[in-house]
Parts: C-alpha cells; sequence; structure tokens
C-alpha cells in the first residue's frame, strides 16, 4: 500500500528563506510496505539473485546508480540497540518526535536483491529501502517517482527484499519490539555507504574524504548521536571541494547539533534521558533530515514521521553543515522545522498569550545556539529572525524596558520580536547560578498538565511567582504585559523581585544587575468587588448596547477588568439622538480606601476621552444613582497637560494635587468632545466616548 505522509505546511517565511533547488530528478514504482500481519515469514520470497533492471532508467535519474564493475558488495554484521525506547508524540504532548529508525550503513543498489538474516527471535522488525518516503502522485509534475521507497516487516530467519531503484537502508522497529543493547543482524548484497559517523571518521578524515570523491553509491549520511543527515553523495564531494575546512569541521558540527537537540529542545522541553516516566523521556532516536528532489505539495521543506523532508538546496546544505551558519544561529529554516516538531500543542503553549511571545519562544533554541557562540567565543550571533536582527534590536527593547513608564506591549507602537524574545531570555537568567531552568520548569508544567488557560499570561505570572516566592509584578509591568487584579493580590503574599532583570543585557552578561527597590511602587488598589454605573447628563444610563456572555459588552466593568482591549463606550447607537454632555462615571469602591492618585488607559477605543474630572465626596453612604449627590473635584485632567495625552492608549498615572485621600466613592465626568485623529466635523459623534482601565494607587 501506499505509505502517506503527514505533513504540515511550511510558514511562508520558510519559503522566504529558501532559494530553490539545484537539481531536478524524475522517478515510479509501488510502495512495497508489509503491514506485518503474520507471524511467520512471507511464502512468496523471492530468491533470484539476479540484478532486476526494469526501473534502470528511471533509477539513474533519481535516487541515482550504483556503478557495479567498480564497487564490491559487502557482508555486514549491524549490531542496534533494541533497549531504545519510542515515545509517542501524544504521550510527550509534541507535534512530532523522532521515529524508532536505524541506519545501517548500508546501500542496495537498483533492483539487486538484499538479504537479510535474523537469528534472535525477535518480532516487530522492518527494514525500509530507500529514505525518500514523500508520496508524489497528486504532484501535477513531478521530478521523481512518485513512491521510491520499499519497507518489508522481517522475521527470525533469513528475509530478502529488493527495490527497483534501490536506496539507503533503514532498520524500522515498531513499539512490539523488544531485544538487547547489541542486539545483531546480518546483511548482504548491500554496498558501503560514505557515512560520516561522529566520533569514528575524524580517526582517518583523508581515507572519509577520498573515499566519498571516488564512490559511486549516490547517497550517504553525516550521522551524530542526535542528528542524522541523508544527502546526495555527490553534494559532499563538492563540498570537500570547495571548502578545505567542510571536513576538519564535520566532528564540531555534530557536536554543536547534538548539543543544541539535547539542551535547546529537549532539556529545554522539560525532558530527561532514560527516565522511566514516559512523559519527561526525551526521545531515544535521531532527529533525521532527508534532502529530496521534491516535496509533497512542492513545499520547499515539511516534517514528517520519520524524518524532516528538505529540498536538495545549497541553503539547507549551508545550514546543516557549516560550521559558521550553524553557530551563529544562522540556520533559521532548519531550527523552524525543529520547534515545529517540539512545539506543545497550541492550547499548552505557556507564551499563547501574545503572538510576539509565541514565536520569540519558538526561536529560543535557535537564540541559544547563537548566544553561546557570542559568550564563548566572541562572535556576533545571526539576525535570529528573518525580517529584524537582535543585534539592533534588543538595545532599543533595553530602552523600552528600563524606561519608567507603564506600557501595554504590542499595542503602545510597533513592537518587535525581538523585544519579546529578550523578556523571555531576562526571565531565564533571573536565577544566574541556574540559567534557563526556569523555563524548562515551565514548560515542562504546561506540557504535562494540559494548562489551557493562560490569558494575557498569567499562568505564566503566577507560576514565576510561585517557582521564586517573589512578586513579579514590576517585570510584567516594565514590559507591558497585562496581570489582572486577582493575580496581583496573589503575588502581593510574596516580597517583590529583587534584581532589576529587565535591565539583563545578552551583549554584556556579566554585568551586575541592580537591586530593585520598591519604596515609590504603585500599588493598585483591589477593583474586584468596585461597583460602577455610567450616566449621560441627564442620569440616564449611558452605555453602547450588547451583550456578551450575559454582561454588558461595554460597561463600566469593562475598565476594571485589566484588559486594555476591553472598554466602557458611551451610547451612540442612534446617531441622530447621542446623549447630550457631560458624561458620568459613578464608582463605588465598597470600603474607604487611603489612595495617591488614579490611573487610565485609553485602550484602543477610536473615541478616547481628551478631558477627565474626578470628583469624591464627603457622603459616607449614597446611592451611586442619585444626581444630587455633592461632588468636589479632585483632579482636573485635559487634553495637553499634566502629561496627558488623548491618543497615547497605554496606561498613565496622576498623583492628586492635594496629596493622599480618603474616599470610598469617585465620580468621573467627562465635559467635553471626544479626541479622534483627525477630529470629525460632526459634533454630535464627536460626544461618543471610550475607555479602557480606570484605577486607583498607593504607596507604602
Amino acid at each position: 500500500m501506499k505509505n502517506r505522509i503527514l505533513y504540515f505546511l511550511l510558514t511562508a517565511y520558510t519559503s522566504f528563506v529558501f532559494g530553490g533547488c539545484d537539481i531536478a530528478y524524475k522517478y515510479d514504482i509501488e510502495s512495497g510496505t508489509d503491514d506485518y500481519t503474520s507471524d511467520k515469514a512471507d511464502a512468496n520470497i523471492d530468491t533470484d539473485s539476479s540484478i532486476d533492471v526494469s526501473m534502470y532508467a528511471q533509477a539513474r535519474i533519481f535516487p541515482g546508480l550504483v556503478d557495479t564493475t567498480r564497487e564490491e558488495h559487502v557482508d555486514a554484521t549491524i549490531t542496534l540497540d533494541l533497549t531504545k525506547r519510542y515515545v509517542d508524540a501524544s504521550t510527550l504532548g509534541m507535534q512530532w518526535v523522532p521515529a524508532a529508525v536505524y541506519s545501517t550503513g548500508l546501500y542496495a543498489g537498483a533492483g539487486e536483491l538484499i538479504t537479510i538474516q535474523l537469528d534472535e527471535d525477535v518480532m516487530g522488525l522492518s527494514v525500509q529501502i530507500g529514505s525518500h518516503t514523500d508520496d508524489l502522485t497528486t504532484v501535477n509534475s513531478f521530478l521523481r517517482e512518485p513512491v521510491v521507497y520499499t519497507t518489508k516487516a522481517l522475521f527470525p530467519g533469513i528475509n530478502t527484499v529488493r527495490n527497483p531503484l534501490g536506496g539507503t537502508i533503514w532498520i524500522l522497529k515498531n513499539g512490539k519490539a523488544e531485544g538487547s543493547k547489541d542486539f545483531t543482524l546480518k546483511i548482504s548484497g548491500a554496498y558501503s555507504s560514505p557515512d560520516y559517523v561522529l566520533g569514528e571518521t575524524n580517526r582517518d578524515i583523508s581515507s572519509w574524504m577520498e573515499k566519498v570523491k571516488t564512490t559511486t553509491v549516490p547517497w550517504m549520511e553525516i550521522r551524530g548521536e542526535r542528528v542524522i543527515f541523508t544527502l546526495p553523495t555527490a553534494r559532499v564531494a563538492d563540498e570537500i571541494r570547495s571548502n578545505e575546512q567542510f571536513a576538519s569541521n564535520l566532528e564540531e558540527v555534530l557536536q554543536t547539533w547534538d548539543v543544541a537537540i539535547a539542551e535547546y529542545f529537549y532539556k529545554f522541553n522539560g525532558f530527561e534521558f532514560g527516565t522511566e516516566d514516559l512523559k519527561y523521556r526525551a526521545p531515544d532516536y535521531s532527529e533525521r533530515v532527508v534532502f529530496d528532489v521534491q516535496l509533497e505539495n512542492n513545499l520547499y521543506m515539511r516534517n514528517g514521521k520519520q524524518t524532516i523532508m528538505a529540498v536538495n538546496s545549497d541553503r539547507i546544505m549551508q545550514e546543516l553543515t557549516d560550521l559558521e551558519t550553524l553557530k551563529t544561529a544562522n540556520s533559521i529554516s532548519i531550527f523552524t522545522m525543529l520547534q515545529e516538531r517540539y512545539s506543545t500543542y497550541s492550547f499548552r503553549n505557556p507564551w499563547s498569550w501574545s503572538q510576539h511571545l509565541s514565536t520569540a519562544a519558538a526561536h529560543l533554541p535557535l537564540y541559544r545556539v547563537g548566544e553561546k557562540t557570542m559568550i564563548t567565543e566572541r562572535t556576533p550571533m545571526g539576525t535570529i529572525f528573518s525580517d529584524e536582527d537582535v543585534k539592533e534590536q534588543f538595545p532599543l527593547a533595553l530602552s523600552y524596558a528600563t524606561a519608567d513608564s507603564s506600557k501595554w506591549f504590542g499595542y503602545d507602537g510597533d513592537k518587535y520580536k525581538s523585544f519579546a524574545l529578550l523578556s523571555i531570555v531576562q526571565l531565564g537568567y533571573y536565577d544566574k547560578e541556574n540559567p534557563w531552568q526556569i523555563l524548562s520548569k515551565l514548560n515542562a508544567y504546561g506540557r504535562t498538565n494540559g494548562v489551557t488557560n493562560n490569558e494575557n499570561g498569567e499562568f505564566v505570572f503566577k507560576y514565576l511567582c510561585d517557582y521564586y516566592c517573589k512578586d513579579f509584578t514590576p517585570f510584567f509591568e516594565h514590559w507591558g504585559f497585562s496581570v489582572s487584579d486577582s493575580y496581583r493580590v496573589y503575588a502581593a503574599q510574596y516580597d517583590k523581585l529583587d534584581k532589576k532583570i529587565w535591565e539583563y543585557d545578552p551583549f554584556q552578561p556579566n554585568k551586575e544587575l541592580p537591586d530593585y527597590e520598591a519604596d515609590g511602587y504603585r500599588y493598585r488598589t483591589d477593583r474586584r468587588n468596585w461597583e460602577a454605573q455610567a450616566y449621560d447628563k441627564s442620569y440616564r444610563q449611558n452605555i453602547y448596547p450588547g451583550n456578551t456572555d450575559g454582561e454588558l459588552t461595554y460597561g463600566p466593568a469593562r475598565m476594571f477588568d485589566g484588559k486594555k482591549n476591553t472598554v466602557w463606550q458611551s451610547d451612540y447607537s442612534d446617531e441622530g439622538n447621542i446623549p447630550e454632555l457631560p458624561y458620568y462615571i459613578v464608582i463605588d469602591m465598597k470600603e474607604k480606601s487611603s489612595i495617591d492618585g488614579f490611573y487610565i488607559a485609553n485602550g484602543h477605543g477610536g473615541f478616547r476621552i481628551q478631558h477627565l474630572i474626578v470628583q469624591t465626596t464627603d457622603h459616607s453612604d449614597i446611592n451611586i444613582s442619585d444626581s444630587n449627590v455633592e461632588w468636589k473635584d479632585l483632579v482636573d485632567l485635559k487634553e495637553g497637560t499634566d502629561d496627558f495625552k488623548a491618543a497615547w492608549r497605554n496606561e498613565r498615572f496622576f498623583e492628586f494635587p492635594d496629596g493622599t485621600q480618603s474616599v470610598r466613592y469617585l465620580r468621573l465626568v467627562i465635559p467635553d468632545v471626544s479626541y479622534v485623529n483627525e477630529q470629525e466635523k460632526n459634533q454630535a459623534l464627536g460626544r461618543r466616548q471610550a475607555l479602557s482601565e480606570f484605577g486607583t494607587f498607593y504607596y507604602k
């Protein structure tokens, strides 16, 4: 049957990066997949040892022919570690995980019979000839045969298999297979491929280089412990000829890749090697990247069950094997696909409250590769993002975070992905003795506990507070991340942060962070029990009609929910009869409180207030709907004065001119038309008003 591979569409960004394929191959063969439903060998074993040349013409185009007059068959004993465990993606809470595939270092010639002998009574193994698993049947114009691989189950005893097109020989294991750490099988009738193996090939690099340049085996592998690349031998030979450092650098290339997979993907997601708790077990098998000439749906790169499939291109070759490209964090395309494999399902993503933060979190593995090189070798890292350069943006992000003003991340200006990345990096270095540990634990908890509610990042906020027993409110405020009143109250059980971690500069990692002093910190009054009503000039209810989940969509309670993208909005449903100014919003704080000022946020409502009077009353017990209550002014805030600009959407804090006030009731008076860009001539419509957030604060 045809082996269909699930796939994800590659992002538009990835398509931008790739330069296209260098070679056009063509090629038609029905997959020989065996579903392993029998408990004995197939009675119709082909014992004809001659070469099947029926598809030689197609094989010559792809995957290529072995020169049988120059290459010799080998009898090889292959050792497999069958104690490796395969844990499926669902158990790990990931999108994709490496398949249980073993490399053999062998290649099957086109149409040549391969014999595999299993002496031990092990069931659940199969052989695959051909590493290119994309089925191009539905592609209008294919550059190779649509199906070019064959898979067949293996049984104890003698097994034979052939693929008319030939291909790399892999051994696959299903979940039922069990065996020893040094299980062996014998393969005959194949050719030795000139694989580069970490820790072995570098002992005689000259012989390996010569073998690559002289062999006619068309495909080979470059193998580390955590990564394996299946590449055209001719392409590797070209790299050896054109780059004198290529071969000598491969050892470090593979070591760098192994560290990246183990530390920046596995450990970062809370995996441990060898643990028996399967939901925390790091994959035992290697990540694979296989070059092809064409992929399903004509993508340049995609994830599959067994491998990452990539179109044969100079750019991807460089990302995989060029040491400088890898170490300076310029392997953007490959890391994008790896992150797609190791990203948790979207509803479990701890950073999912912000598009920028989710993107930044996905690029952390790439950043950490470049950061390590930058610190150890003082080499500038790459751009990290395809459309912006962190080297240029991090200084701007530091200025943004350090500024002592309230912000609204992602809305008070066009903030970049680099800004979001820096904020996560700073969290990773709060504990310099154990850098990145907090993010690993955070990701592991979110992944294994199915966290579904991270609105406004509050899951992350609470986790940080509990883990360090510190109130992280100052950090979130300096970056303009929203925190609701309930979470502020929760965090108040802990002392405020001791360090200004929002000033951590990755380009100066040894610079000492200043202590954070909370003396001048503005503590916000808890608004969860506040009651408010909005009125027009005649004290009739003044709310734009609408209902969401049983609550007024534009009611005054929206000013207390901690979300700057929700607003109270005056009634303008009848443009011919818009209420007359002034408007009033009367607030009962439910108890007398000592406050030093107030804050407002205009949010992104289009009709923002440009004149606000804040009043209180000396009465101790009133009905907030009573229009006859006597009020006195605390603040008269006008556009262009007191650092107040109606066009600013983020929060601004204002102290009372006469100092601390002890109040229970407040009335907001809006006496003038609203502010809009290019003020409309329609003064009636100008009476439309909106306010996102209002609250009070006090000093300790």
